[in-house]
């Protein structure tokens, strides 16, 4: 009878072991998952291509639902100068869009990253330099304010050293390190 007893638990061990001892209709809850880190490369950016979407929000939120999302979705080099612009160095002229989300405090960052002092350029010699506000084309098409739940496209002139590399976004609120990192 004890041989019968032990045999009879090791089969109820082995079937709940197996998953075949559950109660159907009872829920499984998955294991908790981490968000996705996105890879960095040896300066701390993010590499992105021109086009592709990211975004910055609440420490809370999974996703960018209620932060702000944007791209660059092209990046023109040394464009012709309208009559009265100048060029110092080279100009880009990227072209942007940027969707907002219900977060104030995102759409309150966002006024103050998306501008030229905002973005720093790398030459294919690895030297980091300021981009500055351009004057070649007189594009003033960037909004000046960011609203809650509110999309955006726009032209934002730089005027750079170098007219190829790489061109980073590092905002302040990420610190001296982090940002995005775009090839041109």
């Amino acid at each position: 009878m004890k041989s019968f007893v032990l045999l009879t638990l090791a089969l109820l061990v082995a079937l709940l072991a197996s998953g075949c001892g559950a109660v159907e209709g009872t829920p499984v809850t998955p294991a908790p998952t981490t968000p996705a880190v996105e890879p960095v490369n040896d300066r701390g950016f993010v590499p992105v291509q021109v086009g592709e979407q990211v975004c910055f929000g609440p420490d809370d939120s999974a996703s960018c639902d209620r932060g702000v999302t944007f791209s660059i979705d092209k990046i023109v080099v040394d464009p012709p100068c309208v009559e009265y612009g100048e060029r110092v160095g080279h100009t880009l002229v990227l072209s942007m869009r940027v969707a907002t989300g219900s977060d104030t405090t995102s759409t309150d960052i966002a006024r103050g990253i998306f501008n030229p002092y905002g973005f720093t350029v790398i030459g294919t010699d690895g030297v980091s330099q300021n981009a500055a506000f351009g004057i070649c084309t007189n594009d003033a098409s960037d909004p000046l304010n960011y609203g809650p739940n509110q999309k955006y496209a726009f032209e934002l002139e730089l005027e750079v050293p170098v007219a190829q590399g790489a061109l980073a976004l590092q905002p302040g609120f990420l610190g001296d390190s982090g940002g995005w990192e775009w090839p041109f």
